[in-house]
């Protein structure tokens, strides 16, 4: 990948994430997720595919931390031949414009399905990760989180730490 597009890529989303979480200084953002306000205008809907997965947790990780904070918007993923899609993620209306700029984590639990092989449930939990695609998101978009777009992401943050080593 291209150096330059993923440091900018990443000075992208280090800034809108900033402006997301509340804080006003890129150093010491803050690191609660806000609060989830009850109106929803907004979902984000997409497939957890490695096969299709059902009874994941897709969650959009505000805080980049990788773990399900209280107040992150939340689902879990479902049988995408009954539904059309397995996850649909309501997002309050106050991460609405920040809901582009974050990664949406897929967590396999151990006993989730994965529907190429039905019969045996998942004895090993992981998580896959779709990198934010760095744009503003309508109810159209359609997310993916695949075990590639997992290490997309694991590259992305790998530049990031260079960079920030780099800088200091």
């Amino acid at each position: 990948m291209n150096k330059l597009l993923v440091h900018l890529t990443i000075l992208a989303a280090v800034s809108l994430t900033t402006a997301c979480s509340g804080s006003d200084e890129a150093s010491t953002p803050d690191v609660t997720p806000p609060p989830v306000v009850p109106d929803t205008t907004m979902k984000m809907r997409g497939m957890a595919i490695d096969g299709y997965i059902v009874g994941a947790t897709v969650f959009l990780d505000v805080n980049f931390n990788g773990i399900m904070d209280d107040g992150e918007p939340n689902s879990v993923t479902v049988n995408p031949e009954i539904s059309g899609l397995s996850f649909e993620l309501p997002v309050p209306s106050n991460l609405e414009r920040c809901a582009g700029f974050v990664p949406v984590v897929v967590d396999v639990p151990v006993g989730a399905i994965d529907l190429d092989d039905p019969d045996n449930p998942i004895t090993e939990a992981y998580q896959m990760i779709t990198p934010p695609p760095l744009t503003a998101l309508t109810d159209e978009d359609i997310i993916n989180a695949t075990p590639l777009t997992t290490v997309v992401w694991d590259s992305v943050k790998r530049e990031l730490n260079t960079m920030d080593r780099t800088l200091n």
